[in-house]
């Protein structure tokens, strides 16, 4: 029977895993001394790049992987 859960299969081809990203974006922001938590919730919330900057290519990484993969790399790290 079916409960009708929608389940999520990420993919990621960019040749770098979503933790490598996050951290080059998270350096690229403190860099530029952007509260780099604040700007990443604004991100995944609203799906506007416009929440991260542009410095060290920051905005294009981030954009190269899906929210969701975001959210389950920050959802993994927190519960272990």
């Amino acid at each position: 029977m079916d409960s009708g859960t929608i389940e999520i299969k990420i993919q990621n081809n960019t040749g770098m895993s979503t933790r490598e990203i996050l951290q080059q974006v998270v350096d690229s922001m403190e860099e530029k001394g952007y509260n780099a938590k604040e700007q990443i919730a604004g991100y995944i919330i609203s799906g506007d790049p416009s929440y991260i900057p542009r410095n060290g290519s920051a905005r294009n990484l981030i954009r190269q992987i899906p929210r969701e993969e975001i959210l389950a790399e920050l959802i993994e790290s927190f519960l272990k």
